[in-house]
């Protein structure tokens, strides 16, 4: 979690400078630019979450159920998005 918010940090404080500049260019508008940056984040965070459960859900010992399996990922996957875009959020100010 907190390493999503602090690798997000920097990434986003040199977007902002890009954003600004395009945003003054009337290139697109604040809320397609957050839409595009969340929906790319989407497909990583998919990735990396997959990844973590799939080698240490089994390993800790957890419940050798798919439906176990797949909440704790949905867990972790809504965990990991909610630090990201955190990270992202706080750039902002």
């Amino acid at each position: 979690g907190i390493i999503c918010t602090m690798t997000s940090l920097p990434i986003m404080s040199v977007e902002r400078a890009v954003y600004y500049r395009e945003r003054a260019a009337n290139m697109y508008t604040a809320k397609a630019y957050a839409m595009s940056v969340g929906v790319v984040e989407i497909p990583y965070l998919v990735m990396i979450s997959g990844v973590f459960v799939t080698i240490f859900y089994f390993i800790i010992g957890f419940q050798n159920e798919y439906d176990h399996f797949l909440y704790y990922w949905l867990y972790l996957f809504l965990y990991i998005t909610e630090a990201t875009f955190l990270g992202q959020f706080l750039v902002v100010f």
